[in-house]
């Protein structure tokens, strides 16, 4: 026989129902725009077990170019950023600034937006500490997803670009 301990069930399923609430309360476009997220962000996290680091770029790149010539408001980009982040936060595995700055760069070129995926390495100590974060060609001074403990890191950061 099979025993439902129901306010342990009940306590499960309420994060899921305030999940579903403030999914309801995003415009159409906006749960689009989550849901190609959630894709995005899944699909980093795999590309980024089963592909090359290289090979998961030049797929970008490739999306990049096929979509050359689209325009995306800046009003969409502000809103992709924030649903990625919050993706990249709700999914099942930890939240990673590379994933998270991948699955945007995907997201972007596919709207014809290309951008540069910076990746800084500095040392504190004995420890290393690594973050990613996105620049856009048309709008270098535009920064996303940037963290000011890199500022020393800025101009010298590796870039792998995403053309």
């Amino acid at each position: 026989m099979i025993s439902w301990n129901l306010s342990q069930r009940r306590s499960e399923v309420i994060p899921v129902r305030s999940r579903l609430r403030k999914f309801m309360t995003l415009t159409p476009r906006e749960r689009r725009l989550l849901c190609a997220s959630y894709a995005a962000v899944t699909g980093v996290s795999l590309a980024l077990r089963l592909r090359s680091y290289p090979s998961l770029l030049r797929a970008i790149q490739s999306r990049a170019a096929r979509a050359a010539g689209q325009t995306a408001p800046l009003a969409e980009l502000e809103t992709l950023t924030r649903l990625v982040e919050v993706a990249d936060r709700s999914a099942p595995f930890s939240p990673s600034c590379l994933r998270r700055s991948l699955a945007l760069a995907w997201l972007l070129a596919a709207r014809g937006v290309s951008s540069e995926l910076r990746v800084g390495v500095m040392k504190a100590g004995a420890q290393l500490h690594a973050h990613a974060w996105l620049t856009l060609h048309d709008a270098p001074e535009a920064i996303i997803f940037y963290d000011a403990a890199f500022d020393e890191l800025r101009p010298h950061a590796v870039e792998a670009s995403s053309r």
